[in-house]
């Protein structure tokens, strides 16, 4: 039995917004399902098998297939609607702006 695909991220807490880097490699992009609702952010996908016939026997067998999540659970609320996802080399990266009441203000003193 195969152990379960592993997404390793990277999570940045930035001023004004949440950067999120998940290792995906071998990932088609139009296989990936990113969704995001509050402070959650939900990564998904499939990875395909290699089709190819091996002669002899494994050895080794470490590379991951077949279907994947990963739940992350963010600091703070953010805007859904105005987060930008791109695809490089393998990484997904996610900039998720903060929403307004997760947003530092600054407050006058009278």
């Amino acid at each position: 039995m195969a152990a379960p695909h592993i997404v390793h991220i990277d999570v940045i807490d930035r001023e004004n917004e949440i950067v999120i880097r998940a290792e995906v490699s071998g990932v088609d992009k139009d296989k990936l399902d990113v969704q995001v609702h509050g402070n959650q952010v939900y990564i998904s996908g499939t990875k395909a098998d290699e089709v190819t016939k091996e002669e002899g026997k494994y050895i080794y067998r470490e590379r991951r297939y077949g279907n994947f999540s990963r739940t992350v659970q963010l600091p703070v609320d953010v805007d859904s609607a105005n987060t930008k996802a791109s695809y490089k080399d393998g990484v997904l990266e996610l900039v998720l702006p903060k929403a307004d009441s997760a947003k530092r203000k600054k407050i006058n003193i009278d």
